[in-house]
């Protein structure tokens, strides 16, 4: 078998990967709103899409960025290999490393903020709602949420730089059981009549599952992301995606338009 054919088998292997992620995706969609009718009554289904809608913020934070260092880890990867458990052999790697720091004091950022504003602003626009239903308990589910969500921006340039690097297959595979262990605990909670820790369970399997791979997996890249925390933050990264930017507008309409 020759390296064209390796290639194009590999590609085929990683285009399915990727569909049945998206497939199953919609399937745990669809079987995830059949339960919540089920098994939730109306006020409770209210808080339910309440609470994801406020959580759903964080996409206003990520703007497509995740997608667009994908594109530029892959650029600037050309001649380098990244070898597990996260060194790297070829030439030039020590701009993209720098970039990939940048990239984690980044999303550091967003996530510190989403904290600092959505939480805030979820508490106030909830306790509105409290008014009129003094028997559902959402304080501490929020904050879970919240915390879990920013968890999510934590981990995006982690994974970016490994599909960038030609992980994608292996980004793909972990992304694919974290999203079927969502979707199970999602649904033993709704079942079990656990109220609004059903949403929080989502983002908070996410966290611990890629969290928990990133650590067993790559250890040094994941030291190497958050030493850099400690370091002087360069905004430059800022001004650096500018193709971005159309991105960022579609992702802000596409927000408006279904969360509004």
């Amino acid at each position: 078998m020759n390296a064209l054919t390796k290639c194009r088998l590999a590609n085929e292997s990683v285009s399915a990967l990727i569909f049945a992620q998206r497939l199953l995706n919609a399937v745990f969609g669809l079987v995830t709103v059949g339960l919540i009718a089920r098994c939730l009554d109306a006020s409770m289904q209210g808080w339910y899409y309440t609470l994801l809608s406020l959580a759903s913020l964080y996409t206003l934070f990520d703007l497509g960025l995740e997608r667009a260092l994908v594109t530029l880890f892959a650029k600037g990867s050309t001649g380098i290999r990244l070898v597990q458990p996260g060194s790297f052999q070829g030439e030039s790697q020590d701009a993209l490393v720098e970039y990939f720091l940048k990239a984690t004091r980044w999303f550091f950022i967003l996530a510190v903020l989403f904290v600092l504003l959505v939480m805030p602003l979820g508490i106030w626009f909830l306790d509105g709602i409290r008014q009129a239903d003094t028997e559902t308990h959402w304080l501490l589910p929020w904050v879970v949420l919240t915390f879990s969500t920013a968890g999510m921006l934590l981990m995006m340039p982690y994974l970016a730089f490994l599909e960038g690097l030609g992980w994608v297959q292996s980004v793909t595979v972990i992304r694919l059981v974290q999203g079927i262990l969502s979707a199970l605990l999602c649904w033993l909670l709704l079942f079990f009549d656990a109220g609004l820790w059903a949403p929080v369970s989502m983002s908070a399997a996410y966290c611990i599952v890629l969290s928990g791979w990133l650590w067993r997996r790559w250890p040094d890249l994941m030291r190497l992301g958050l030493g850099s925390l400690l370091h002087k933050y360069d905004w430059s990264l800022v001004r650096e995606f500018t193709a971005q930017r159309r991105v960022a507008i579609s992702w802000i309409c596409a927000y408006l338009t279904t969360q509004i």
